[in-house]
């Protein structure tokens, strides 16, 4: 009799063991899928932040031109309420800090 109880607990132990590495693989598994998306995730991210950065500064460029423009145009006509609405526009979407003086100076030397 003791020996069919271990004969049968021990074919028991050998089912559950076989259930439980069944479902420890299909962790596994998931685990390394989970890891795969997270890793193109990151990648994404980082994808996306470069993108960020590089429209930023090429929006900051565009918004120096337009400013340049528009101060340049100011010298002709100082009253002009085009230059005053496009700068009303520009200071309320992009509330940029100017540029340096410096800078607008040695820029508008260049022809």
């Amino acid at each position: 009799m003791d020996a069919a109880i271990i004969t049968a607990t021990g074919g028991l132990l050998a089912t559950l063991g076989v259930g439980v590495r069944f479902v420890w693989i299909k962790v596994e598994r998931r685990l390394a899928s989970i890891e795969a998306d997270l890793t193109k995730a990151r990648a994404d991210v980082d994808a996306c932040k470069e993108r960020h950065a590089t429209d930023r500064s090429l929006l900051a460029e565009v918004l120096l031109v337009l400013q340049l423009v528009a101060d340049e145009m100011a010298g002709t006509n100082p009253t002009s309420p085009v230059l005053a609405q496009i700068h009303r526009i520009l200071r309320r979407s992009y509330p940029l800090a100017p540029a340096p003086a410096d800078m607008v100076a040695t820029l508008r030397k260049v022809k």
